[in-house]
C-alpha cells in the first residue's frame, strides 16, 4: 500500500516547492510562517515527499504559498480492480448523454470548476 501512497506525496512536495520559490520564499521562512512552526529540515522533507503532511498544515501552506489545497494536491485517478475508473466514468457519461467525447471533456472540466472536487 505505501508504494501507491509515497508517488501522492512525492507530487505534492513538489508543488509545494514551486509555489515557494514563484513566492520567493526560503524553506526556513516558509517553516516559520506556521502555526506550530516547521523547521527548515521537515520543509526540504515534505518537499522531497519523504514526510507526510498534516492537514492543518497543507490548510497553512496553501494559504502562505498564496493557493488553495486542491491546487497543491496531485490528480488521484481512481483504480478499481486495475481500471481506470476515470476513464469508465467518461465513457458512460458520453453514452447516457449522447454527448461526444468533447462535450464530455468540456462538461467535466465545468463541473470541476463549480465544485472543486473532481
Amino acid at each position: 500500500m505505501a508504494a501507491e501512497i509515497e508517488p501522492f506525496y512525492g507530487e505534492l512536495g513538489q508543488r509545494i516547492h514551486d509555489r515557494r520559490k514563484q513566492k520567493g520564499l526560503t524553506q526556513e521562512k516558509l517553516g516559520e510562517l506556521l502555526d506550530p512552526q516547521v523547521t527548515r529540515a521537515s520543509i526540504a522533507n515534505i518537499e522531497m515527499g519523504t514526510q507526510r503532511v498534516l492537514a492543518h498544515t497543507l490548510v497553512q501552506l496553501a494559504f502562505h504559498l498564496g493557493t488553495s489545497v486542491p491546487e497543491l494536491l496531485p490528480k488521484v485517478e481512481i483504480r478499481v480492480n486495475g481500471r481506470d475508473e476515470g476513464a469508465d466514468i467518461f465513457k458512460e457519461l458520453n453514452k447516457q448523454l449522447d454527448l461526444s467525447p468533447k462535450q464530455v471533456e468540456q462538461l467535466v472540466k465545468k463541473l470541476k470548476r463549480r465544485t472543486n472536487t473532481l
